[in-house]
């Protein structure tokens, strides 16, 4: 997706972008594929605490989530909420 190659190449881009698709589609079916997006893009700029927020609320809200072990991974943590 074009979320990907951006936070791929471009992570600040993607932020924004992700952003947008939260406004248009706050309760959209790739919610939990975009907080994930959101969460590695987070990482790639440097903003790790903000990415534990998301992190930690995407477990809350989708405790389910197979988009969550990729999270851990990312953050280090064994254990989210």
């Amino acid at each position: 997706s074009r979320a990907q190659r951006l936070r791929d190449r471009r992570p600040a881009r993607a932020l924004s972008v992700l952003r947008r698709h939260v406004a248009l589609y706050p309760q959209g079916v790739l919610v939990q594929e975009r907080e994930a997006l959101m969460i590695e893009a987070l990482i790639a700029t440097g903003k790790q605490a903000a990415a534990r927020r998301r992190a930690e609320r995407l477990a809350r809200s989708h405790p389910g989530s197979p988009h969550l072990r990729r999270v851990r991974q990312l953050l280090g943590a064994a254990e989210l909420p």
